[in-house]
C-alpha cells in the first residue's frame, strides 16, 4: 500500500549520496591502479615493479579516498549546520521579515500571493525552522550526506575497483601487460557503468560510453608517459641474464654459482642500465652466502658501475 512514508522507496534520489561515493570510488580504483600499472608496465620488462606500484597505489588510494570523502562531506555538513544556526537566530530576531521571505519563495514558485502567505503562516506555526531550512536553504533529509557512510562507501569501492586490475597484473603475461590491462579495464568499466546506471535509473549506453572514453584517455596518457621513460636494453645483455637464470637450480655448485654471477655481470658490462642483471647478481650472492660481496656490489652501484672480479 502506497503511503507518505514509503512513497520515495521506488525513486532513485534517496540513493544519490552513497551511489555517488561508491561509483566515484570504484571508478577511481579501476582507472587509477590500471593507469599506474600501465605506466610502469610500459617502462618495465619484469613483473615486480608493476606489482609493487599497483599494491602501493591500491593501499594509498583507498585510504586517500576514504579520508578525502570524510573530510569533504564533514565540511559540507558543518556548513549546513552553520547555516541552520544562522537561520534560527534570524527567526528569533526578525520573524516578520522571515515570514514575508518564505511567502515570497512560495509565490515565486507559482502560488498566488494570498495562498503563498497562507502556506507560509501554516508551515511557520507547525515548525518555522524546518520550513525555512527546507525551502529557503534547500536542506532536507535526502540531500544531507553522512560522512562515515560516504567514507566507507568510497574507500571500500576504491579497494574493490583497484583489486580488479591488480589481479590482471598478477596473472597476465608480462609481455604486452599494458594491452591486457587496457582490455580488462575497459571491460570492468563497462560493467561498473552499467551497474551504476541501473542502480541510478539512468541510460546504460550513455553511462558506459562516458566511463569508457574517460578511462581510455587516462590509460592512454599513462602509457605515453611510461613509454617516454622506457629504457631500451641491449638484447645481448638480456640473453646473458636469461642464460644465468637456467643455473639457479645448480647455484650450490661452486662452478655454477661462479658462472651464474659472471653472466649477469657481463650483461651489465654490455648494458649498464640493465637493472635485472644487478638484481640477479645480488640475488645469487645472497643465495651462496657472500653477503660482503653483495654489500660491495651495492656500494659500487651507488658510486659507479665497475666489472666485478671473482
Amino acid at each position: 500500500m502506497l503511503t507518505i512514508d514509503n512513497y520515495l522507496d521506488n525513486h532513485y534520489i534517496h540513493r544519490s549520496n552513497w551511489l555517488r561515493a561508491a561509483v566515484l570510488g570504484a571508478n577511481d580504483g579501476i582507472i587509477s591502479i590500471s593507469s599506474l600499472a600501465i605506466g610502469v608496465a610500459a617502462a618495465s620488462s619484469i613483473r615486480d615493479p608493476i606489482l609493487l606500484a599497483a599494491v602501493a597505489g591500491l593501499v594509498a588510494g583507498a585510504l586517500s579516498m576514504a579520508t578525502g570523502e570524510y573530510v569533504s562531506v564533514s565540511s559540507q555538513t558543518d556548513t549546513e549546520k552553520a547555516d541552520i544556526a544562522r537561520e534560527r537566530e534570524e527567526l528569533k530576531e526578525m520573524p516578520k521579515e522571515e515570514l514575508h521571505m518564505l511567502a515570497l519563495l512560495y509565490e515565486k514558485r507559482g502560488l498566488k500571493k494570498d495562498t503563498a502567505m497562507q502556506v507560509a503562516l501554516e508551515l511557520t506555526e507547525k515548525d518555522a525552522l524546518a520550513a525555512h531550512v527546507r525551502d529557503e536553504l534547500g536542506i532536507n533529509e535526502i540531500s544531507q550526506a553522512n560522512p562515515i557512510q560516504a567514507a566507507l562507501a568510497s574507500g571500500t569501492s576504491f579497494t574493490f575497483g583497484g583489486v580488479l586490475p591488480l589481479l590482471v597484473v598478477l596473472f597476465a603475461p608480462v609481455k604486452g601487460m599494458e594491452y591486457w590491462l587496457y582490455g580488462f579495464t575497459i571491460f570492468f568499466l563497462m560493467i561498473l557503468g552499467a551497474i551504476a546506471a541501473k542502480t541510478g535509473g539512468s541510460s546504460i549506453p550513455k553511462a558506459i560510453l562516458r566511463i569508457t572514453i574517460w578511462g581510455t584517455l587516462a590509460m592512454g596518457l599513462s602509457a605515453f608517459v611510461g613509454n617516454s621513460a622506457k629504457i631500451k636494453n641491449d638484447p645481448a645483455a638480456i640473453e646473458l641474464n636469461n642464460e644465468a637464470m637456467f643455473l639457479v637450480p645448480f647455484i650450490e655448485n661452486p662452478d655454477s654459482s661462479k658462472k651464474a654471477i659472471l653472466l649477469p655481470d657481463k650483461a651489465i658490462t654490455i648494458d649498464s642500465n640493465y637493472f635485472p642483471g644487478n638484481l640477479n647478481i645480488l640475488r645469487f650472492l645472497n643465495q651462496i652466502g657472500q653477503i660482503d660481496k653483495a654489500i660491495s656490489t651495492i656500494n659500487n652501484l651507488v658510486k659507479t658501475r665497475k666489472p666485478m672480479k671473482l
